[in-house]
């Protein structure tokens, strides 16, 4: 016969047992659900770049399948006005939005919005065109690369053909583009880049 200090030895363990079978599987549960909530980066792009299409001037983009941006220029003297040259693109209507997972590549194509200022705000163009982005995903090898191919009046054949890139989209087309500007966190920390293009594997 147990006596009432033995029972509750007994009781004590077998909680104790329970509870230390209970707490891995609660573990397990939390770590799976934090798991399946952790946002994912898929199949997207946004950073910015710089190259000679865009006199070395910083370039934003954002690359997705419900709008696609990209935007070039310098600043003014003044708060509010923009320096000599400004150009806004952004994408109209519904985009074809094709990923090549095997080139790591993402291709966008349609109609786009291209407003182009000079001198403190002239409009020198504003129109819509054709034009297709690709954003390449190359893994942290190298820095990733944006491209923005497109025809307008103003860039073909127009006042701005002599300084305008040629595209190697199209051969009638012209193009801004170029890899991700990157930096160092700390003097000698590890690479950062100001974004990235990502296609999921």
């Amino acid at each position: 016969m147990l006596t009432m200090e033995r029972r509750q030895v007994l009781k004590t363990a077998a909680l104790g047992a329970a509870a230390a079978v209970a707490v891995p599987t609660t573990l397990a549960t939390t770590a799976q659900a934090a798991s399946a909530s952790e946002p994912t980066f898929g199949d997207l792009g946004a950073g910015m770049y710089a190259d000679m299409s865009t006199a070395f001037h910083p370039s934003p983009f954002n690359l997705n399948p419900v709008l696609v941006t990209c935007a070039v220029g310098t600043t003014g003297a003044i708060p509010g006005v923009i320096g000599s040259f400004a150009m806004e693109m952004f994408s109209v209507g519904t985009l074809t939005y094709t990923v090549d997972r095997a080139a790591r590549t993402i291709t966008a194509q349609g109609r786009m919005r291209s407003i182009t200022m000079l001198l403190t705000g002239v409009v020198l163009e504003d129109v819509e065109h054709d034009f297709a982005a690709i954003g390449i995903d190359n893994r942290g090898i190298t820095a990733d690369r944006f491209e923005m191919h497109y025809t307008t009046p103003l860039w073909n054949g127009g006042l701005l053909t002599a300084i305008s890139t040629a595209s190697t989209f199209r051969s009638d087309w012209k193009m801004f583009g170029g890899a991700l500007l990157s930096g160092t966190l700390g003097l000698l920390g590890p690479k950062v880049y100001l974004g990235g293009i990502n296609v999921n594997p």
